[in-house]
């Protein structure tokens, strides 16, 4: 419950059936449904969009399969307040895993961002299913973030 605000009339705001976390669905048409799931993390809401927005992209539209899309380095922006007390933001600052091309990281610095690099796996937490026809049935397929070693991917 440490992500719930008080006040009012904020999106988190602590209320009978209300959750912090936030989930997405995204339907891809001819290529089925998709769960892109972002669980409640320790970062800004952004970040898990951000999370959510890559994968689905590199999922639908570069065709990578689920974990490869989940594997593809990843940032987050951290313009938004933490989900978390003290709610810092920092406005400006990007922080990126180390094993993004270093070219990317040079042309955000010449937009103005101000950079965070940190180690390959540091940022992100996702996992994603997907509910696919084939000639033989219907397949279910998922994949989980190997980040922090906290995610799994299990069907049946």
């Amino acid at each position: 419950m440490q992500m719930f605000w008080l006040d009012e009339g904020s999106p988190a705001s602590l209320a009978p059936g209300q959750a912090p976390a936030q989930h997405a669905v995204a339907d891809a048409g001819v290529q089925g449904r998709r769960a892109l799931i972002s669980p409640s993390a320790r970062r800004a809401a952004t970040s898990r969009t951000n999370g959510r927005l890559l994968l689905f992209l590199h999922h639908v539209h570069h065709g990578m399969n689920l974990q490869e899309a989940i594997d593809c380095p990843a940032f987050n922006t951290e313009h938004m307040p933490s989900s978390f007390y003290p709610r810092a933001a920092n406005p400006g600052l990007v922080a990126l895993e180390g094993a993004l091309p270093g070219g990317d990281a040079r042309a955000l610095a010449r937009r103005g961002h101000r950079l965070r690099v940190g180690e390959a796996w540091s940022e992100g937490r996702l996992s994603g299913c997907a509910r696919e026809a084939d000639p033989e049935g219907t397949v279910l397929k998922a994949a989980a973030n190997p980040r922090g070693m906290q995610g799994y991917a299990v069907g049946r």
